[in-house]
């Protein structure tokens, strides 16, 4: 074998090299986010007794599948959090001998759209929308749900599933290889839907649960 043949069978494998070094990104992920959640439009709204929605609390969990480079699917599922300030019904309620009186709206449901994500600095930013299948949950305190257990069954109180919409924005900085600290803004809305299958008690459209939401979360990609 001539020098000249090993200089080139040396120089195939050097550029060679750094691709067998590297290992292929998987095309999935999974991030997990926490949310404060801040009520808008007549959902943020108080009532002529003082009573209204305050900032929620809440995550969510989500799996991506990259299509391109730029763009990928995800599906998820989340939760959030309303409590609720009761105003002047709170010390109505007190007279009526129920001190310990609480009202909680939980936010849940499916979650499920696109991501495009272009380089930024070190990481990347990112925009995502799609469509949200969400349910709006009353949660009672005790002292309440039992006041009112006679007269109107809790579960009443919750309402069907409907479908909405979110979108949102943000950044994602690799912290390694495989993980990545996601910093974002989304925006959801939905009409949620309650009372029985034949529509009686049905909310008009002015009842949108919306809210705009603050999100830090992790994604990994093994």
């Amino acid at each position: 074998m001539t020098g000249k043949t090993m200089m080139t069978l040396a120089a195939l494998v050097l550029a060679a090299a750094p691709a067998a070094a590297q290992v292929p990104a998987s095309p999935f992920s999974l991030e997990v986010r926490g949310r404060a959640a801040y009520p808008t439009g007549d959902f943020g709204e108080e009532d002529e007794t003082g009573s209204g929605v305050e900032t929620g609390w809440g995550g969510s969990v989500a799996g991506h599948f990259q299509v391109t480079p730029v763009l990928s699917v995800y599906g998820g599922y989340s939760f959030t959090r309303f409590p609720t300030d009761l105003g002047d019904l709170e010390a109505e309620l007190e007279a009526l001998g129920i001190d310990d009186a609480s009202i909680d709206i939980d936010d849940t449901g499916f979650d499920a759209g696109l991501r495009a994500m272009v380089p930024a600095g070190g990481g990347s930013a990112f925009l995502r929308g799609g469509l949200v299948y969400h349910r709006a949950d009353v949660q009672l305190s005790d002292d309440l749900e039992d006041a009112i257990g006679g007269i109107l069954d809790p579960d009443e109180l919750d309402s069907d599933w409907s479908l909405g919409w979110q979108a949102g924005a943000g950044l994602l900085l690799p912290l390694g290889p495989r993980l990545s600290a996601s910093l974002g803004a989304s925006y959801t809305s939905y009409e949620p839907r309650f009372g029985d299958d034949s529509g009686e008690f049905e909310v008009s459209g002015e009842s949108d649960l919306t809210y705009a939401s603050i999100e830090v979360g992790l994604e990994f990609r093994p």
